[in-house]
């Protein structure tokens, strides 16, 4: 699936976070030549794998965390009833143009085989009441 075109030749590099942040290593992108932005790719398995080859040119890995639920919302808004009908999950594997798997996206709907009740757990009040002194 393509969102829309966007050029190749996007270098990456790898960083080590500070221990405040987390321990673990990021990626963090580097521009694109062409457009000054990096390209990330939003694959879809909803039933079948529809890979996106062109990739997305976008600022940064929080724009493409938006495009990703953007993208996810409108593909389900296009899909009518068969979203609501297969009750298998969809997948969003967003990866760099080296592949690298970024983050992945999992939506599905559930319904009910038959008549079910909502049942909220209960709230935890965040200042208990006082106990009753005597």
């Amino acid at each position: 699936m393509v969102l829309q075109g966007g050029e190749t030749g996007l270098r990456y590099c790898q960083a080590a976070t500070t221990a405040k942040q987390s321990r673990e290593a990021r990626v963090i992108p580097l521009f694109n030549k062409a457009s000054g932005m990096p390209t990330f790719h939003f694959h879809v398995h909803n039933g079948e794998f529809n890979p996106d080859d062109e990739g997305v040119d976008l600022p940064d890995l929080d724009a493409a965390r938006q495009e990703a639920v953007r993208a996810a919302g409108e593909m389900i808004n296009d899909s009518k009833r068969s979203f609501w009908e297969h009750m298998t999950p969809w997948i969003m594997n967003v990866t760099d143009d080296r592949n690298r798997l970024l983050f992945t996206l999992q939506f599905a709907a559930k319904v009910p085989s038959g008549e079910a009740l909502y049942i909220p757990r209960e709230r935890e009040t965040k200042n208990p009441p006082a106990e009753a002194s005597g």
